[in-house]
């Protein structure tokens, strides 16, 4: 029998260097939302059959099925009929569609749960929203506990209409069990070493707390907040994903993180080709990273002693690596293809031909795999930081949407006038804690070229950077949080709750 089989070997590829499993072909922020929130709290609420059919399954389920406790909360009830209660359910579970509480849709890539009622316990993404998780609690700032306050805040439009349901059908459950993320398991690196990705994320969110309201400290609940925070979540695993290679691997040979080269100048060719290459580099990083994990899941399972005479004999008896088919041709055409791919494979030492074949295999759609890779790439244009949006693109850039902006902009500056900054100090931050480049930076083309990322010349001769600097400019400005002055001076700030 074989000692793993595909699927076995991306998931557990990921989990060793990333400290979870990052091969889900459907995840979405709304999944590591209820995780982070399951945590934030310590419980969940529990609803009765009869509640979930009346708000989840009004096509299915008519009035007239459904417990008297719940349609008698209509006011007229008697009156109203069967089918205008049915279109109330109806209008209700857009409610939730809108708000991505029970499903996911694209359009809406950062969801938020707006109460303590609509946080379910959730079995996907738990790992990931463990290590988001731990990113807030490293901040040793109240965030944990404004999340806390706002879910259990119940003022808010969403809360405020499924109150009576709620308090008909639903029970606070027991507490959950709130473990913290661990981590990869890697003794030669520390996850939140000093400039590193996650802890460059700490400080993001340590900074973007400053914004965060409290509904004991004001009027109302504002669920804006949550989906600050959730956003921002959704750059937080976007970065951490792409960056772990470098960080994990002493022979990466870069003097810099990665970059993200920000195209605001789509009309000019030289930005836009080199943010599609840099987001091929990007993506190829997190197959580097993955790789490392294979090397890693073979060696655990014996696969380095192996010699060229059993590897053939595995060949042979097609119990080298479970294919998850249960098809007999479908099997031996793939045996077929994958032994081609390790007679061609040209290192010498087997174990390395092994780990290049299985890598390469997991990242073929040809095995039915979807590795990290694939899930940095569907993700990314999921939460707006991708353009264009959609999973027909064959080649994208990193544009953020206004909403993405936003967050990395609160990350990074504290309110009030007392932090404001220059523009060039503010692009300064972006290349420094995110690896962010916009052209507002001496050192910018310098960190390009360090991962062979080249900007060409445009025809009129100007300077590309400089042309989507200026572009930069104008959406900042555009969203509120730039001014320019007629000395030419650009300073970015953010009002204390003006937003």
């Amino acid at each position: 029998m074989p000692s793993t089989d595909f699927k076995e070997l991306t998931s557990d590829a990921g989990s060793k260097v990333f400290g979870f499993k990052a091969n889900s072909r459907s995840l979405r922020p709304i999944h590591f939302t209820h995780s982070l929130f399951n945590h934030c709290l310590g419980y969940v609420y529990n609803y009765n059959t009869e509640l979930r059919n009346f708000w989840d399954k009004p096509s299915k389920y008519s009035a007239s099925e459904i417990d008297d406790v719940y349609t008698d909360l209509f006011v007229g009830r008697g009156i109203v009929s069967d089918e205008r209660i049915d279109r109330a359910r109806r209008y209700m579970r857009l409610v939730l569609d809108n708000d991505d509480v029970l499903y996911n849709s694209t359009t809406h890539s950062a969801p938020t749960c707006t109460s303590d009622w609509l946080v379910t316990k959730n079995t996907d993404a738990v790992s990931v929203g463990r290590f988001l998780y731990e990113l807030i609690v490293r901040t040793d700032s109240e965030l944990e506990e404004k999340v806390v306050d706002q879910l259990q805040d119940h003022h808010d439009g969403i809360s405020l209409l499924f109150r009576p349901l709620i308090k008909s059908g639903a029970t606070k459950g027991e507490g959950v069990k709130v473990d913290r993320w661990k981590g990869p398991n890697l003794d030669e690196t520390d996850t939140f070493a000093e400039k590193t990705t996650a802890s460059n994320l700490v400080e993001g969110f340590k900074h973007l707390n400053t914004h965060i309201r409290s509904p004991r400290s004001v009027a109302g609940s504002y669920p804006h907040d949550l989906e600050r925070i959730i956003r921002f979540c959704s750059f937080a695993f976007y970065l951490y994903l792409i960056n772990r290679n470098t960080e994990i691997r002493s022979d990466a040979g870069h003097d810099y993180r990665i970059p993200i080269l920000f195209d605001y100048t789509e009309s000019e060719g030289a930005i836009n080709d080199a943010s599609i290459q840099n987001v091929n580099i990007a993506h190829s990083e997190v197959e580097n990273a993955t790789r490392y994990g294979v090397r890693m899941k073979l060696s655990e399972i014996g696969w380095e002693g192996l010699d060229e005479d059993e590897v053939t004999d595995r060949f042979n008896a097609q119990e080298l690596i479970g294919l998850n088919r249960t098809n007999d041709e479908k099997i031996e055409e793939e045996y077929t293809t994958l032994r081609s791919m390790y007679e061609v494979e040209p290192s010498e030492d087997t174990f390395d031909k092994l780990v290049n074949v299985m890598s390469d295999a997991i990242h073929d759609s040809t095995f039915n795999t979807y590795p990290p890779r694939n899930t940095a790439q569907t993700f990314g244009w999921r939460i707006g930081l991708l353009k264009p949006r959609g999973n027909r693109a064959n080649q994208r850039w990193f544009q953020p949407n206004p909403e993405l902006l936003e967050c990395i902009v609160l990350s990074l500056i504290e309110p009030g006038s007392k932090n404001r900054i220059t523009l060039p100090e503010f692009c300064e931050r972006l290349r420094d804690q995110y690896g962010i480049i916009v052209g507002g930076n001496r050192e910018d083309r310098s960190h390009l070229d360090d991962w062979g990322i080249t900007i060409g010349t445009n025809p009129n001769s100007s300077d590309p950077l400089r042309t989507n600097y200026r572009a930069f400019q104008d959406v900042l400005v555009d969203l509120g949080y730039a001014t320019k002055y007629a000395d030419g001076v650009t300073l970015v700030e953010v009002n204390k709750h003006d937003y």
